[in-house]
């Protein structure tokens, strides 16, 4: 028997966690059949379900090549233990929490997280994460456009360009700063042109060219892309203050 908070899982907007454990199979059967349903009739959940595809085909690609890859670098690694180590740590203030699963009765595992996902996939196709990425340089020059909403510990430096590397470490983070409101993310979005219920994969702040802004992640307009895109923190409906932008994959 299905229970209210149950029925209320299988109505849209779906969360991108509860697709990924839909795909990966951590529900029961009952409930897994029920909530695939509802997901493949949802066409920004099918988007979602390609993307997870064809990650899934391209690591068996990865598993069957026995070509062996270069090691990463050590110091990378630090990196990659740090910035996967502060996933556990406190969400901030201004945080804006998911659906929470890891309580969900009707799970079999207790949690897969996406951000580890994302980073798997980028050590596995061979994406190396440029060292300005996840380094806070104290002797850096202080950011062109001041805005004092997040730490400057929690904001990456994409440097003058927007590669895939860096934009996937924001894969499953929710940190909006000011476009936390809901209306004001909506009009933003609506600034730059993407759907405002097209589903968010990732969010955070960071810095490029200099300047302080806010990445997002969506899905594509063409399955399993990903479009990433980077705005400043003053976007509204009549100022896109559009930084960045790129479709990956």
């Amino acid at each position: 028997m299905v229970g209210q908070g149950d029925e209320a899982l299988l109505q849209p907007p779906f969360d991108p966690e509860l697709i990924a454990d839909l795909h990966a199979g951590l529900f029961d059967p009952p409930f897994e059949a029920r909530l695939g349903a509802a997901v493949a009739s949802d066409p920004q959940a099918r988007q979602v379900l390609a993307a997870l595809d064809s990650v899934s085909t391209r690591l068996a690609e990865l598993r069957a090549d026995d070509t062996p890859a270069p090691p990463a670098p050590p110091e990378v690694l630090d990196r990659m233990h740090a910035a996967l180590a502060a996933e556990g740590a406190p969400a901030p203030v201004d945080t804006i929490p998911v659906v929470a699963l890891a309580d969900h009765p009707r799970r079999r595992r207790a949690w897969i997280p996406v951000a580890a996902a994302a980073a798997i996939l980028l050590l596995a196709g061979g994406i190396v994460l440029g060292a300005g990425v996840l380094d806070e340089d104290p002797e850096a020059p202080a950011p062109t456009m001041a805005q004092p909403f997040l730490p400057r510990a929690d904001e990456p430096d994409l440097g003058a360009d927007l590669t895939p590397g860096a934009a996937l470490i924001m894969m499953g983070r929710s940190s909006l700063g000011p476009l936390s409101d809901p209306d004001a993310l909506a009009g933003c979005l609506r600034a730059n042109g993407v759907d405002p219920a097209t589903p968010l994969l990732g969010s955070g702040p960071v810095r490029i060219r200099g300047i302080r802004g806010i990445l997002m992640l969506f899905a594509g307009p063409r399955p399993p892309q990903i479009t990433a895109l980077v705005v400043g923190a003053d976007c509204a409906e009549s100022r896109p203050e559009t930084l960045a932008r790129s479709d990956i994959g």
